[in-house]
């Protein structure tokens, strides 16, 4: 074995020496009674059988892992974790695109979990050759979901929450067929983007939301997940119902709420069904999707007697050309 020249880790930064130690102290430790699973996107992942110091990659998972009674095993989160309210006090691991490798390490996970639909494929290469093991979850649709909520809750010993979980969830979007089955399809825009105007395709979960809720989406008769609309298209799409997303922020949200009332020729400026729809609700793959499947069906469909919007929930139509707030 060669010996290090004296002196030759002079001048590098601590947290690298920190960080390297840690890396080997992981790859080298053989992971006690593993087992070997393999996640959604095909790969054989060996996982501890009772994991304890969880990472988790996106908001949507934070969400899953807590429905599914694990919140405790969670040790560190991404930066827009904010449910449920636990969850925003955990330690931060950088957001889900840009990950602090470095933070990720000195938490000493022994499961990461995951999603395909937003983590670079090269931070999960960078992680496994640390020795880290990491579970992808891929649910692109609300069926897709229940399947990831079964394969969590087999990964976190929490089959039989996950059951009573899925079977809940499964209950409700049922209802919701049955109840908006055979009803007229109301033309409607989802909007998710400010300047310029963007919505979403049919592909997207977003789209397939509103299909799920019975309306129709106007921006999804192309390829284009999330495509850019001009303000012609959309006058002459004449939308019945529009829905503004907060993820644009909430000035970008009440910005377009007072563009809306501009327009007081569109049939949803007239008849007061511009509302603002919570993002969190409708763009996170989580249990939390019914939620806004609901709100979506009620302001589609306001004559089916479904559930009412949750306390502290933020409906904002815009009749006449003035917001109101009820």
């Amino acid at each position: 074995m060669t010996m290090s020249k004296p002196g030759a880790l002079q001048g590098r930064p601590v947290w690298i020496l920190g960080v390297a130690a840690i890396a080997a102290a992981l790859i080298f430790t053989p992971m006690a009674s593993g087992r070997e699973v393999r996640d959604e996107v095909g790969r054989k992942v060996r996982v501890p059988r009772s994991p304890r110091r969880i990472i988790s990659l996106a908001p949507s998972i934070t969400e899953c892992l807590y429905a599914l009674g694990a919140g405790q095993s969670v040790v560190g989160v991404t930066r827009f974790s904010n449910y449920p309210p636990e969850a925003a006090s955990l330690p931060k691991v950088g957001s889900y695109v840009h990950v602090d490798l470095e933070h990720v390490i000195s938490l000493r996970p022994d499961l990461i979990i995951a999603i395909r639909d937003g983590n670079p494929k090269e931070v999960v290469a960078r992680l496994e050759r640390m020795g880290l093991p990491v579970f992808v979850v891929d649910p692109r649709s609300v069926e897709d979901l229940f399947r990831t909520l079964r394969g969590l809750g087999a990964l976190v010993g929490r089959r039989g929450q996950a059951e009573e979980l899925v079977e809940d969830l499964q209950r409700r979007l049922d209802r919701i067929r049955r109840e908006v089955q055979g009803k007229p399809r109301p033309r409607v825009l989802l909007q998710i983007g400010v300047d310029p105007l963007v919505s979403v395709g049919d592909s997207t979960l977003q789209g397939q939301l509103i299909e799920l809720a019975g309306g129709q989406n106007i921006a999804g008769d192309g390829p284009i997940l999330y495509p850019i609309l001009s303000m012609e298209r959309v006058l002459e799409a004449d939308p019945d119902v529009i829905l503004v997303s907060s993820m644009v922020g909430e000035a970008g949200s009440r910005r377009a709420l007072r563009e809306w009332s501009r327009w007081p020729t569109l049939q949803a400026v007239r008849k007061g069904r511009v509302h603002l729809i919570d993002g969190d609700l409708i763009d996170r793959p989580s249990p939390r999707i019914l939620e806004g499947l609901e709100n979506m069906v009620q302001w589609i469909h306001p004559e089916i007697p479904l559930v009412l919007h949750p306390a502290g929930s933020d409906d904002v139509a815009t009749r006449g050309g003035k917001g109101r707030k009820r």
